[in-house]
């Protein structure tokens, strides 16, 4: 059985994927990048309750911090926002994926593709 996958509601988190399959030639790298969080298994890229995406470029998503170009692995970066998780329900099992568009248009799943995701309640607001 895979592991799964846990996330928060209310809080912010950071999530690093190394990517080990950046295919050669050199001149190959991530172009772009999506993680996503779908209610079912077979849903389709399209109906995803969450996306989030990002480019070398740094944004409020996350950023692809090492391309893979020259040594055929790279690292995304993704932040989910503290409201991201908000309209999931925490008592259900959700499916994430990646997907890397790749620097000569093709398109590659990097890791396990539909991992199971569970959503844990809030945790404990601050304390004064």
């Amino acid at each position: 059985m895979r592991a799964f996958e846990v996330l928060r509601k209310g809080s912010a988190q950071q999530l690093d994927y190394p990517i080990s399959d950046v295919p050669t030639p050199q001149s190959v790298s991530i172009a772009k990048a999506y993680y996503m969080i779908k209610a079912n298994l077979e849903d389709d890229d399209k109906a995803a309750l969450v996306t989030l995406t990002i480019t070398s470029s740094p944004n409020a998503q996350g950023v692809i911090s090492d391309s893979g170009a020259d040594d055929g692995t790279g690292k995304l970066t993704f932040f989910i926002s503290s409201s991201a998780l908000n309209g999931l329900d925490s008592k259900r099992t959700y499916y994430s994926s990646i997907k890397c568009i790749l620097s000569n248009g093709n398109a590659s799943c990097p890791r396990d593709p539909d991992a199971p995701v569970r959503i844990l309640a809030a945790g404990i607001g601050a304390v004064s």
